[in-house]
């Protein structure tokens, strides 16, 4: 009965031929199904891949990461947070139940700021840990929708402790450093200093034998004289010792005794100025003895060292002790540029530029600087030097120096080959005696023209009365 109502409600026109069709266009629709569910299933495999590649991410990340909701509430957290605090925060909780009492209201304003600006706020909180309350450096940045519209703040928080263990091993390694780079620099000091007193020492040392020569005969003299000896034996004696030249070369021989007393107190006290604390007097002063002494203690702590051309003078002020440890430090650097080259050379000119300032520049020929270090070459720590021979605080320690004088420190590459180091620095006025010798010239001037004058006017009043 069915059937022959549905074979009823069929138009008389359809065939086999549409039937046909109909289940056609089913296989069509049922394969289509078919593809759309296997790229479906590929998709959701590729999804939750990266789902399990986010999490061990964020799992394996050791700082703190919390992302919560607009509202202001804990969405998830990784392994840190949950190491942390000794288990995995449950989601909805509140953000601000995560951190101590005293801090929460802070991290409320900072959380309605990020949410209000989109900003990102960062400051130290104490979040409640298992081991008591955990200092941490939080960062809190806005999370965002494709349409930009703000979902929640993502909290990244790094204990303070680690950093602040971090901080003292870095510490105490640059204090290692700067240790190591003072000694480097006292052994090349002591070795200028032994080279530097071994004259003066050494003609103190034979004049005092020599005096010691004389002194001999003139106890021999001078006993013959208290045992009464005859006036003519004396004289003999007097002859035979050759007292008057034994008085003279004595007298020559202290004079030689001093000179050398007095050049080792000199580079006692030029070696006392080196090494005072950067405390000194400002005053103004000569370059170039600074440069020659800065030059003649590091060539003279090497042997066989290339000798350094030195150039040109003008003053500048500052504090000389200080300077001369920065040329020391350029000068030691041309020649270990230049080591080993038998045509090596260093140049040290000192010139007055019309702009006020005093132009030091040291140059060498030696191999230049790379172009791919000459931007970091002022870093502290940063060296081109073999491992052990340089501890890459020479040139920060100058270039602090020369700031501080109101100078600057460039370098760069010699268009000819080699290394160019150039110091700027303040010009000093004339210091005291200068403008007292000018006053002096100036008022002898004065004078000279008055006394022209009168003698002009005295030669024309006789010439009218004659």
């Amino acid at each position: 009965m069915q059937d022959h109502a549905v074979e009823q409600r069929l138009p008389a026109s359809f065939s086999e031929d549409g039937w046909a069709d109909v289940l056609s266009q089913i296989e069509h629709a049922w394969a289509r199904l078919a593809e759309q569910q296997a790229a479906l299933e590929a998709r959701n495999d590729e999804l939750e891949r990266m789902r399990a590649f986010l999490a061990s991410v964020l799992d394996h990340i050791s700082d703190v990461l919390v992302v919560g909701d607009a509202t202001g509430k804990l969405i998830e957290g990784n392994r840190a947070l949950a190491g942390l605090v000794g288990r995995s925060p449950r989601a909805g909780t509140a953000l601000a139940a995560l951190f101590e009492e005293s801090d929460r209201e802070k991290l409320e304003r900072a959380l309605a700021d990020v949410a209000a600006h989109g900003a990102t706020v960062r400051f130290e909180a104490r979040m409640i840990a298992e081991d008591g309350p955990a200092l941490l450096d939080l960062v809190i940045s806005p999370r965002r929708d494709s349409r930009g519209r703000y979902l929640g703040p993502v909290l990244i928080g790094r204990p303070i402790g680690e950093l602040r263990r971090a901080y003292d091993e870095l510490r105490e390694a640059q204090g290692r450093l700067v240790q190591q780079e003072k000694l480097a620099s006292i052994g090349r000091l002591l070795a200028g200093v032994a080279h530097e007193l071994n004259n003066p020492i050494s003609f103190v040392y034979g004049s005092t034998h020599a005096m010691a020569r004389h002194v001999d005969r003139l106890e021999r003299y001078f006993a013959a004289v208290a045992e009464g000896w005859p006036r003519e034996r004396l004289a003999e004696l007097r002859r035979e010792l050759d007292i008057q030249r034994s008085i003279r070369r004595l007298r020559t021989a202290l004079d030689g005794a001093r000179e050398g007393a007095e050049r080792v107190r000199d580079i006692v006290d030029a070696l006392s100025r080196l090494s005072a604390t950067g405390q000194g007097e400002i005053r103004p002063f000569a370059l170039r003895p600074v440069v020659e002494t800065a030059v003649r203690w590091v060539t003279r702590s090497a042997e066989g060292a290339t000798p350094v051309s030195i150039r040109g003078d003008a003053r500048v002020v500052g504090r000389a002790e200080q300077i001369q440890q920065v040329v020391m430090n350029l000068v030691q650097n041309a020649l270990d540029a230049i080591e080993g080259r038998p045509d090596g050379q260093v140049w040290v000119t000192i010139g007055k530029k019309a702009d006020d300032r005093v132009v030091l520049t040291v140059e060498d020929n030696g191999p230049g600087i790379d172009p791919d270090a000459i931007g970091a070459i002022f870093d502290p720590f940063f060296t081109t030097k073999p491992v052990g021979k340089g501890t890459g605080l020479g040139l920060p320690i100058s270039l602090k120096i020369v700031e501080e004088h109101g100078g600057e420190l460039l370098a760069r590459n010699r268009p000819g080959g080699g290394a160019r180091f150039v110091m700027r620095l303040p010009a000093s006025g004339p210091d005291e005696e200068e403008r007292k010798e000018r006053n002096r010239k100036g008022a002898a001037a004065d004078r000279a023209e008055r006394t022209d004058d009168r003698r002009t006017g005295a030669a024309g009043r006789d010439e009218v009365k004659r």
